[in-house]
């Protein structure tokens, strides 16, 4: 019998890319989540000769291992691992919990492994009209710390329209969700860039200060409900969230699924959210009442409100959803997912959640320039932002932003230096046709 997955890969930058390419504040975020497979993949499962259980994910190296730890890259609130594949160097994927299935998004890495079409799939993704061609194939091992897959089954696609690098300021060759997660009890320690590997076991005891959710896994994702309401207590109401580790933005909420209850509040910024595999995500910025967590609440939390009629097409294949969950909300927390048992545990101090005012107040999105990834240029200018007020414009090189000099490993600060509170004086030099000049303005909150 053919299954229905979907394929998400929240897109760094703006989540909205949210399948499209969407960093939520952060940048923008890329979520496999945007894309959805049309039809099934064949299932072709084998013996694992270490394991003897069905080639199905990955698993520990040997039988009496229990637990593995393994350091993970943070970029732009991304989760990103080195992975070696088929015996030779290793690549870099990002860890998104969206991700139906592992993704290769590097087409030389296609051509170095030399990997077979197995299978043709179409791909419906956000903001195109027409499918997309992608391939199912098989590598022989992927490995990494403690843990190892056979006869791994990822999906490529036939051209290369999928470009997180750019946004990454690192090489990215794919995206991993699913079968990293299934087998394993998982542990997400963000603050220390730390990914624990546990055996599962029905028996396992959460941290009595932690929140227990029940956890669904629908078409290969993880989802959970609480409570939420954007305007008047009255109106709260339990929504149903997607967790995308691969998006970074803190809270979408698609209108589409509840027209009544969620709609886009009254003061709220209409704007460019991301890029989509065909062109940008238009949608809207703007603050809601609350979001509670259990015992836990945010307050005001800045939400993404994606256009509807972008995501029509997704909702319409993925209906019962009202949003996502990205890395700006679960780096709040230490996360424990445990998709065999269904439950995630989630566990915080009150300092942790205060209000959350990430938010890109220059107005302007970066880019790091290949191949090296170690400059940046101006990937988007939001319109009548401060930046766009004194004409920064797409494609200027940066140089530096406040005196931190545009180089390997300093994206990461720059972003943060755009998205300063308030009022902050940000001087940016930038380089535009061999001329090297100075701009000046102050950050602002546009809703």
């Amino acid at each position: 019998m053919k299954k229905n997955y979907a394929i998400s890969f929240n897109v760094f930058f703006t989540i909205c890319f949210c399948i499209f390419f969407v960093f939520f504040f952060n940048q923008k975020s890329f979520s496999q989540d945007s894309l959805i497979l049309k039809g099934g993949i064949k299932d072709q499962k084998r013996k694992n000769l270490t394991t003897g259980k069905n080639n199905d994910g990955f698993y520990f190296r040997r039988k009496n291992i229990k637990r593995s730890s393994l350091k993970f890259q943070q970029h732009n609130n991304l989760m990103v691992i080195s992975v070696r594949v088929n015996f030779k160097d290793s690549l870099n994927f990002v860890v998104d919990t969206g991700a139906g299935h592992i993704l290769i998004i590097d087409s030389a890495v296609v051509q170095q492994l030399g990997l077979p079409k197995l299978q043709t799939i179409k791909i419906y993704a956000t903001g195109i009209d027409d499918e997309i061609e992608a391939y199912v194939s098989k590598v022989k091992k992927m490995e990494f710390g403690d843990i190892f897959g056979d006869d791994m089954q990822v999906v490529f696609l036939k051209n290369n329209v999928i470009d997180i690098s750019r946004y990454a300021g690192i090489k990215v060759h794919g995206i991993m969700g699913h079968d990293l997660f299934k087998n394993f009890l998982v542990k997400i320690r963000y603050a220390e860039s730390r990914l624990i590997f546990l055996e599962q076991r029905s028996n396992f005891q959460f941290p009595r200060n932690a929140e227990v959710f029940p956890l669904k896994i629908e078409q290969r994702k993880p989802y959970f409900q609480t409570p939420i309401f954007i305007k008047n207590p009255k109106d709260t109401f339990q929504a149903k969230f997607l967790i995308d580790t691969g998006a970074g933005h803190l809270l979408s909420l698609e209108t589409l699924s509840n027209p009544i209850r969620i709609q886009v509040p009254e003061k709220h910024l209409k704007s460019r959210l991301g890029t989509t595999l065909n062109g940008e995500m238009i949608g809207s910025y703007a603050f809601i009442s609350r979001l509670n967590i259990g015992r836990w609440h945010i307050d005001n939390p800045i939400t993404l409100f994606p256009d509807s009629l972008s995501l029509a097409k997704i909702y319409k294949k993925q209906p019962g959803r009202n949003g996502s969950v990205g890395m700006g909300f679960l780096k709040k927390f230490y996360v424990i997912l445990d998709y065999k048992n269904k439950k995630i545990a989630l566990k915080t101090t009150k300092n942790r959640l205060k209000k959350d005012l990430d938010f890109n107040s220059s107005g302007i999105d970066i880019v790091a320039i290949p191949p090296k990834y170690d400059h940046y240029a101006v990937g988007s200018v939001r319109k009548d932002s401060p930046a766009d007020k004194v004409y920064v414009e797409k494609n200027d090189r940066i140089i530096s932003v406040n005196g931190i000099v545009a180089r390997k490993d300093t994206m990461p600060l720059i972003i943060k230096t755009l998205h300063a509170k308030v009022g902050t004086k940000i001087i940016i030099i930038l380089e535009r046709e061999g001329s090297i000049f100075e701009k000046e303005f102050v950050t602002e909150m546009p809703f």
